[in-house]
């Protein structure tokens, strides 16, 4: 959409008309798009394949943007978690992991140059995780998060909808 602008002609009552210029630049004032949210939950168990996180899933062009995925989610340490990324071309990715427990808080670092398939592969009680980066574009294309448990157990890992991807583009 076309960037709109306010002049010294819009200046008094703030109308319908002006508050429509507002909401309509509001994305461009802060730079971020809507977050993309989990439309239902994922149950994994007895399974270590990576599986699509529905409706985590963002189109990208070429260009450098920051990322941030807020997993809601519930594992044993029986079966655990393991998250990834896929991507078919990226430049690079960069990310912090933070995997949550009830009582503690796991942190790692994680750089790749291809798909990411295996940002997170804990065997722990996770209640939450972050996941926070760089990813650089070269090429055009979709990134999909994905999780699984990271050992096949019959107890079940669940990631749970309303889960977020917020991307945006920063070069």
């Amino acid at each position: 959409m076309a960037q709109q602008t306010l002049t010294n002609a819009n200046e008094g009552a703030f109308d319908y008309s002006l508050r429509s210029k507002v909401n309509a630049n509001f994305t461009d004032l802060y730079n971020r798009a809507t977050p993309a949210r989990q439309s239902a939950d994922v149950v994994v168990d007895e399974s270590t394949t990576l599986t699509n996180l529905t409706g985590l899933v963002a189109t990208l062009a070429v260009g450098t943007y920051k990322f941030r995925v807020a997993l809601q989610c519930l594992a044993t340490a029986n079966g655990g978690t393991k998250v990834a990324f896929v991507y078919a071309t990226p430049t690079s990715i960069q990310c912090e992991a933070k995997a949550f427990t009830a009582s503690a808080v796991a942190v790692t670092r994680f750089t790749t140059t291809t798909s990411a398939a295996s940002i997170v592969a804990a065997t722990a009680a996770n209640i939450c995780i972050e996941l926070e980066g760089t990813i650089v574009v070269a090429t055009a294309g979709t990134i999909q998060v994905q999780g699984a448990q990271n050992v096949s157990h019959a107890d079940e890992t669940t990631y749970y909808a309303g889960s977020t991807l917020e991307v945006y583009q920063i070069a």
